[in-house]
């Protein structure tokens, strides 16, 4: 069976914030009712017996009449090999990744699905994220238009990412030698190398916002091996430089005109 959308959860060890976090996903999700088009994945990296059921309570609690499974891993696997088992568990046209401390407001899915729709060349792209304030609707794709703001972006930010899973497979998923830190920058680096564009999306205007995070951005000092493992491969420093990021600019661009996109 292949689905539109799978929409993958993260988490290790915080109920509360899972709680709110799939509650925001069912109530503000298109077609997250429809089993035949979205599934949703619960994909868990504890080690805590305890933890683990009380996540697959969870979604037997969320999932009547819905499409919601859970991964156990019974183990920190890390975040990119998780993202990869979210991505690769199901045949799909297109993955949503977040955290479990990711809360979603209305219309996040209808943009999604615009942008997507509206910018072929589009690779990985997130939302900028804040606490969420009124409202406000679209009635047709004209208005949809007018509110939106696509930044292009080197990467955009790892709490909650969103691509195609032809693309995904084009670039090979994200690089498991990453355990944690950097999987989305050298992931969205990977797809500009074949002629995509990375966005973060926004409400030009700033008056409303598709998402909250509520936790903090990863530590880089405390994932030393990732940033060591970054810079070999790439053979350059993080954070990246701006020489590397015009001659990065300068390969997507050549790649997009060679491949038409």
């Amino acid at each position: 069976m292949r689905y539109k959308t799978v929409i993958g959860v993260l988490t290790y060890s915080k109920m509360d914030f899972l709680r709110e976090c799939v509650a925001s996903f069912i109530e503000n999700t298109t077609d997250i009712s429809d089993p035949q088009k979205t599934v949703f994945i619960i994909a868990n990296n504890s080690e805590d017996d305890n933890y683990i059921r009380r996540v697959e309570v969870l979604a037997n609690q969320w999932g009547d009449g819905k499409a919601i499974t859970t991964l156990n891993f019974r183990r920190n696997r890390g975040t990119s090999a998780a993202w990869n088992a979210i991505a690769r568990v199901y045949d799909c046209e297109q993955v949503v990744i977040a955290n479990d401390d990711i809360v979603v407001h209305p219309y996040w899915r209808e943009v999604m699905d615009y942008g997507f729709k509206t910018t072929p060349d589009m690779g990985v792209f997130g939302f900028q994220d804040k606490h969420g304030k009124e409202n406000w609707g679209f009635q047709n794709t004209h208005d949809l238009t007018e509110k939106l703001d696509f930044q292009e972006v080197i990467y955009p930010s790892g709490s909650f990412l969103m691509f195609e899973k032809r693309k995904f497979e084009e670039v090979g998923g994200f690089d498991e030698e990453l355990f944690i830190g950097l999987e989305e920058s050298l992931f969205a680096i990977d797809l500009m190398k074949k002629g995509y564009t990375n966005y973060q999306v926004g409400d030009a205007k700033r008056e409303y916002w598709f998402a909250n995070h509520y936790g903090g951005a990863t530590g880089y000092s405390e994932a030393t091996d990732s940033v060591e493992y970054f810079q070999k491969k790439l053979q350059t420093r993080w954070p990246l430089t701006a020489e590397y990021e015009i001659e990065l600019k300068a390969i997507r661009d050549r790649k997009k005109i060679e491949r038409g996109l």
